[in-house]
C-alpha cells in the first residue's frame, strides 16, 4: 500500500511512526508521503524515522484550490495521488488537515 498523509502534526507524526513500528519490513506499507503546508514539518516527522526514504516529505496546501488542481508545471496534489510519471503514486489519502486552519 501507497499512503498520501495529508497533515503531520502531532496526529500525522504520530500515525508514521505507528505505522513504520508495525511494519519495519514493508510487508503492507510501501511508502507512506509525509504532505503538509509547512514542509520543515514534514521534514522534521521524515527525520524521526528510522526509515526516511519510505516516508518521503512533500509541501502540499489542501485549503489552496491552486495546490489540488491538476497543472503539467505544478507539484500539485493531483498528482502526488495518482499523476502519470509523479513519483509517488499512492493508493490511500489520508486527511489529517483541519479545513479551517489558516497558518
Amino acid at each position: 500500500m501507497r499512503v498520501l498523509l495529508i497533515g503531520v502534526g502531532g496526529v500525522g507524526e504520530a500515525i508514521a511512526l505507528i505505522a513504520e513500528h508495525r511494519d519495519p519490513d514493508s510487508q503492507w506499507l510501501e511508502q507512506m508521503v509525509l504532505a503538509d503546508y509547512d514542509l520543515s514539518r514534514a521534514l522534521e516527522v521524515q527525520q524521526k524515522l528510522i526509515e526516511g526514504t519510505r516516508f518521503p516529505a512533500e509541501q502540499v496546501d489542501a485549503g489552496d484550490p491552486e495546490s489540488v488542481r491538476l497543472d503539467d508545471d505544478l507539484p500539485c496534489l493531483a498528482r502526488i495521488i495518482a499523476g502519470p510519471g509523479w513519483r509517488h503514486k499512492t493508493t490511500l489519502w489520508v486527511s489529517l488537515s483541519v479545513p479551517y486552519h489558516t497558518p
